[in-house]
This record gives C-alpha cells, sequence and structure tokens, in this order.
C-alpha cells in the first residue's frame, strides 16, 4: 500500500519471476503511467502550498516501519493523512503527484538494500491508482474544495476506501503472484488489519475540518501531527 505499505513484488525469488508475474506488475505500472499523465495537472494555482504538501508527504515518507511479508518486505508509513488533507483541499489530481514523490522516496532513501526499478515503478503506480480513485469517490460523495465541516465527513471516508482497497489489493496480488499463494489469504494475512490506520488518519482529517477554518497550512499541521 502507499503510505500504506509498500512491498516487494518478486521478493524472495532465485529464479525469473513466471510471465503471469511480470504481465500484471507490468499492466499496474502502466495503468499508472496512463493516469499519471492524463490527469497531472499542468498549472499550479498555489505553488507555495503544493510545495509546503510535497515537503511534508516526503518528511513523513521517512519515518517507516518495515513488515515482514513472507519472504519478502513491505514498509508502512503514517504519510496517507498527508494524501487525504491535499485531496480534501487541493483535489485529487496535485494529491497523486505528490503521493507518488512520496512513495519514490520511501523506496529509494533510508533502505537497507537497493530494490529493482520495476517494484519502485510498482509501488509508486500503486498510490497513483489509489489516489486517483479515492479522489473521484470523494467528489461522487460531494467532497470538493468548498466542501468544510460536516460537509466533508461523508466524503473522506468513502474515499479511504478505495484508498486502502486498491493500495493493499493490488500489492497483495502481486505477493500472491510471486509466492504462489491466494491473494486473498495474503491480503487478509499481511493488510487487512492495516485497514484502521487509513480510515483513522480519513476520520482524523475530517475532524479538523470540523473544528477549524480551511486554512490548508494550519489543516496540514493539525493532521500530521496527532496522526
Amino acid at each position: 500500500m502507499s503510505n500504506t505499505l509498500r512491498a516487494n513484488p518478486g521478493a524472495g525469488q532465485t529464479s525469473p519471476m513466471a510471465l503471469s508475474t511480470r504481465l500484471y506488475i507490468g499492466a499496474v505500472i502502466a495503468a499508472g503511467v496512463l493516469v499519471l499523465g492524463t490527469f497531472a495537472p499542468r498549472e499550479l494555482p498555489q505553488p507555495v502550498l503544493a510545495l509546503t504538501f510535497l515537503a511534508a508527504r516526503i518528511v513523513v515518507s521517512l519515518f517507516k516501519l518495515r513488515l515482514p511479508l513472507g519472504d519478502g518486505q513491505s514498509t508502512m508509513s503514517m504519510a496517507y493523512v498527508v494524501d487525504f488533507a491535499v485531496i480534501a483541499t487541493a483535489g485529487a489530481d496535485l494529491a497523486m503527484v505528490i503521493a507518488a514523490v512520496g512513495v519514490l522516496v520511501q523506496c529509494t532513501v533510508n533502505v537497507r538494500r537497493r530494490q529493482p526499478w520495476y517494484r519502485t515503478a510498482f509501488s509508486v503506480a500503486t498510490v497513483v491508482l489509489a489516489v486517483r480513485t479515492a479522489g473521484l469517490v470523494w467528489a461522487a460523495f460531494g467532497g470538493s474544495s468548498e466542501a468544510m465541516g460536516f460537509a466533508a465527513v461523508a466524503p473522506l471516508v468513502a474515499a479511504a476506501v478505495p484508498y486502502f482497497a486498491i493500495n493493499s489489493g493490488l500489492v497483495a496480488a502481486a505477493i500472491a503472484l510471486s509466492s504462489g499463494t491466494s491473494p486473498v489469504r495474503c491480503w487478509r494475512q499481511h493488510f487487512l488489519s492495516t485497514a484502521p490506520s487509513v480510515f483513522a488518519a480519513a476520520a482524523v482529517v475530517a475532524g479538523i475540518e470540523i473544528m477549524m477554518t480551511r486554512d490548508a497550512y494550519l489543516l496540514l499541521v493539525a493532521t500530521v501531527v496527532p496522526m
């Protein structure tokens, strides 16, 4: 997951990946590149705010937990709270770009060993797809840059569902394919228990939205600190 979890599809293998695993990882990477290239914002109306969110995402991404997954390993950070804050204040297009950079940092900085490029690309692609889909659900439930207070609660909680499901589901499937196990079993064993933290992040952002006026900078500080 992203921020949420960063998995290493294919970790622990001593032989080349199976064709099905290669095709799956390639398809996810291609989808992520397509979505990022299509929806990435061409302009930044508030460049200072965007850079502030980016800096926060990178800093939080550096504080991560390493989780054992069979022969491989995944990392988890609390950076998804920043993703929800960006979605709520600046939209999903900017959020997915910031999330992608954050995951890139998480996968390449302060790591115990250098990972193959496709693992990093896969991790970036999963968070791009997760954030973009979460943004669509956010908007479908009435979320917008004008939504404030209690009006932001339902959209944020709803957005957390696809964010978690896509992040964890894509990674679990990759691990299952590379290890010959059941994707559902892998997801339940390694990822289901992390769901509360994702929904807690959405709840914290929603709670802060209720208690304060819409100041994006204050929202960022107020959400990152408790998480």
